[in-house]
């Protein structure tokens, strides 16, 4: 499950990406900007992914 903010953070930055693709195009600073919220939300997935998934399964084996 993922928290409010992080849903609208990504619904933001499919926003901004649609309009870069499909309409109005963005500057070079805006898409710098996107990249880096990209590699924030994928690296706060991986860490959701990591304690919902990874971790239980470790604290099973060690129990």
């Amino acid at each position: 499950m993922i928290d409010d903010n992080l849903a609208q953070t990504i619904t933001d930055v499919i926003s901004l990406c649609n309009n870069a693709i499909h309409t109005t195009g963005i500057n070079h600073d805006k898409a710098l900007e996107i990249i880096e919220i990209g590699k924030s939300v994928l690296s706060d997935i991986k860490w959701r992914y990591h304690e919902i998934a990874v971790t239980p399964s470790e604290d099973v084996e060690e129990g």
